[in-house]
């Protein structure tokens, strides 16, 4: 172990921080001391506690000086916290893994399975209890996805006001084509982002979009889908429309 001598006496570095300083501080009057700890990128340089008698007002308590010998000098090691860069394998597993859960049922069921067969007739009800209707789940997941998808791709993008912009007013459809064109620019945002993942440095910060990564927009993506097919899965069912396996 490194050890320091003061005064006769060998102490640890950690026993002179904690007590060594703390006694000399004790035995010299602030103003009456200079006090000299140097720390350089190598390690403990030297260290110095020296009264000056001709400022100190009670003579009887100032001492000579207290020379404190280093008997060695430990490095102290600065601690590298940069993050390890992934390998390319690494990178193409988790870009695959991504894509997966964009476009396929993992743990739960997906946005494809969430909207098949719905009547026409129940996609714009709201049951009792429940916020939202069918429609505006749809409509509300595929404003998000565009939103996200523009902003991680698109410089020039301008989000929708929020949350007002994020959800249609009316619970039914506004036309007999509404739901299908809903559904349609859903999956034709998700291929677009399928694509950008296939092709992208998906860890690469992306300055136009305060520096997240595409890795990032899509797991945000996920995360707010899935919270939301849940809500849907949920209001089919109590308008007894989800089918049972």
């Amino acid at each position: 172990m490194m050890k320091l001598r003061v005064s006769g006496c060998y102490w640890s570095k950690d026993q002179f921080r904690n007590r060594g300083i703390s006694m000399l501080s004790s035995i010299i009057p602030s103003r009456s001391r200079q006090k000299t700890i140097v720390y350089s990128a190598q390690g403990i340089t030297n260290y110095r506690m020296t009264p000056t008698i001709a400022s100190c007002h009670n003579q009887s308590v100032c001492r000579p000086t207290f020379p404190i010998h280093l008997t060695s000098v430990p490095k102290l090691q600065r601690e590298d916290t940069t993050m390890p860069q992934k390998s390319t394998k690494e990178s193409n597993s988790f870009r695959k893994e991504l894509i997966s859960l964009l476009t396929e049922d993992n743990a739960h069921a997906g946005f494809d399975a969430a909207v098949k067969n719905l009547p026409v007739n129940l996609r714009g009800e709201r049951p009792r209890g429940l916020s939202h209707s069918a429609y505006q789940l749809v409509e509300h997941l595929r404003i998000a996805q565009w939103d996200i998808v523009e902003y991680a791709l698109n410089p020039n993008h301008k989000s929708p006001n929020f949350p007002d912009g994020y959800w249609p007013k009316s619970p039914k459809p506004s036309h007999a084509k509404a739901w299908d064109r809903s559904i349609a620019s859903f999956r034709a945002d998700r291929k677009k982002l399928v694509a950008a993942l296939d092709k992208s440095d998906i860890l690469a910060p992306i300055r136009h979009a305060n520096n997240q990564s595409l890795a990032s927009k899509t797991i945000l993506l996920l995360d707010h889908n899935a919270y939301h097919l849940g809500q849907l899965i949920l209001l089919r069912r109590l308008l007894n429309a989800w089918p049972e396996k």
